[in-house]
């Protein structure tokens, strides 16, 4: 079993004229076996001072925690709850396959917002070479669009 738990408090510093505190916190638990999988489920919050501003992390790639749709590289103002389920598997052939499921809701009110899907399929074909392919599909509620991102993946190391 593996568990991570997080929490941080921000405020405003210096001459910012957006005077607001605000919370993050993060829990995720899952259960895996070695060369089987994983599966698990997160809850993560990025706090708003009552609509007034968010947790703001500058230097954090969202991507990997929001959503691979990159609806919320910058969070509503209202803030941000994330809660998360995720499944892992080793396949045949040296092959990974994941899918995570997101169900998004403002912080401050509890609206949902949206939900989003993230599969991926992962192939190391030796230590030189590896794929990757990832689909991301966001469903957006209250006015966000829906969102629709595909990548592949070529990994060459020397």
């Amino acid at each position: 079993m593996n568990y991570t738990g997080s929490f941080a408090h921000q405020t405003d510093t210096g001459d910012n004229p957006v005077k607001y505190s605000a919370n993050y916190y993060l829990a995720d638990v899952s259960v895996g076996k070695r060369n089987l999988g994983r599966i698990g489920g997160s809850y993560e919050v990025l706090g708003s001072d009552n609509g007034e501003a968010v947790f703001q992390t500058p230097l954090a790639t969202l991507h990997a925690f929001q959503g691979w749709a990159d609806v919320f590289l910058a969070p509503p103002v209202a803030g941000l709850e994330d809660i998360s389920f995720y499944i892992s598997g080793e396949m045949a052939w040296n092959t990974t396959a994941t899918v995570r499921h997101h169900w998004f809701y403002l912080n401050d009110g509890d609206d949902f917002i949206g939900s989003e899907i993230n599969a991926s399929l992962a192939k190391r074909v030796n230590n030189n070479l590896a794929f990757l392919i990832k689909y991301a599909r966001f469903s957006g509620k209250n006015e966000i669009a829906d969102v629709s991102k595909f990548w592949f993946q070529m990994e060459i190391g020397f």
